[in-house]
Formats: structure tokens, C-alpha cells, sequence
């Protein structure tokens, strides 16, 4: 028994592909879009960022460090919508990298204790696997630079 549903193999594997794309992109963009939406709504973003300010490095000045955690929520709630659609995925997903490895340097490290490796690292193989492949061909950015693909 095969589960081929009529497809030749060449367009099997395409929507194997497109399918693993979507399964990436929607969990992880719902993630950045929950934990921005939680500092921002919930927590506020200035309570966030002064609890956060602990987890300045020493050698990055505070006032650049609190910076960028007055934009994190921001960046977290709007490159998470953007992986969910699937628009302007691979720079989304490069955003996310970017954070994921501020973090990963800044609060959590490679291994968490009581961990076997940081979830941010899981993670981050996940969003760099999006920036390399793009968000697949089920998503806004296929719909709309699809046409200037053929154009050209």
C-alpha cells in the first residue's frame, strides 16, 4: 500500500516538501508571535525590560542593551506574522537567527543545566533551515513573487 494519491514522484516529493515547510514555519512563527505578544500585553515591555536588564552582558553598554529589549517584543510579534504567512520569509527567519543567537549568547548558552542543548539551539537549526530554503512554495511570498519569477 502506497500513499501516492496519484502524484508522480517528482510532484510527491514537491508537496512533501512544501507540507515540511509549512509544518517549520507555522510553530515557529506562533512561538515568536506568543512570546512577543506575552511581553508586550502581558508582562508590559517596561516591566519586561527591567527584569530583562539583568541579562545585559557586562561588555555591551546598558543603554544599547536596553534598547534592544525595548525592541525584542516588537521584532519577536512582527517577524513571527510574517513567518506564519509566509512573506518575506527568509528575511523573517534571518531576524529570528539573529535573535535566537543574541539570546543564546546573552541569557541561556549552548547547554541549559539540566538540559542536553539550549532549545534556542533547536531552534535556531530550525530558522537557519528557513533562510536557506524559504518558506516553501505554500505561502504569500510563492503568490506574489511568483509572477516576477516568470517575468524575467
Amino acid at each position: 500500500m502506497t500513499l501516492d494519491y496519484g502524484f508522480t514522484k517528482s510532484a510527491r516529493s514537491n508537496v512533501l516538501v512544501a507540507a515540511g515547510l509549512l509544518i517549520e514555519r507555522i510553530p515557529t512563527g506562533l512561538l515568536f508571535i506568543h512570546a512577543g505578544w506575552m511581553k508586550i500585553a502581558r508582562m508590559g515591555i517596561s516591566a519586561f525590560v527591567n527584569q530583562a536588564s539583568g541579562t545585559i552582558p557586562p561588555w555591551l553598554p546598558s543603554p544599547l542593551g536596553r534598547s534592544y529589549l525595548y525592541a525584542l517584543p516588537w521584532v519577536e510579534l512582527l517577524t513571527g506574522i510574517l513567518l506564519v504567512l509566509g512573506l518575506f520569509g527568509r528575511i523573517a527567519a534571518t531576524i529570528m537567527s539573529l535573535v535566537l543567537i543574541s539570546i543564546t549568547i546573552a541569557v541561556t548558552g549552548i547547554i541549559e543545566p539540566g538540559k542536553s542543548i539550549s532549545p534556542n539551539i533547536i531552534m535556531l537549526s530550525i530558522t537557519l533551515g528557513l533562510v536557506l530554503m524559504g518558506p516553501g512554495p505554500w505561502s504569500l511570498d510563492s503568490l506574489i513573487f511568483k509572477n516576477r519569477r516568470n517575468r524575467g
